[in-house]
């Protein structure tokens, strides 16, 4: 297996992981897209899930 393949791997290893570890998935690709930006679509998706997945307190307006 070559180097491209095995990025490709972990690339959607960590697509598979990411409601479970959203931000660690979401920093993993960014740190892969430096190595082969074809993953840029893929790190989109994870930082997609990454911030619906936060929880921000709610103001009410009174």
């Amino acid at each position: 297996m070559g180097a491209a393949e095995a990025l490709a791997v972990l690339g959607i290893a960590l697509v598979l992981v990411r409601r479970r570890f959203p931000m660690a998935c979401a920093v993993g690709l960014a740190a892969l897209t430096g190595a082969a930006p074809s993953v840029a679509l893929l790190t989109a998706v994870a930082a997609y899930t990454a911030t619906r997945q936060m929880r921000t307190p709610r103001q009410r307006v009174g």
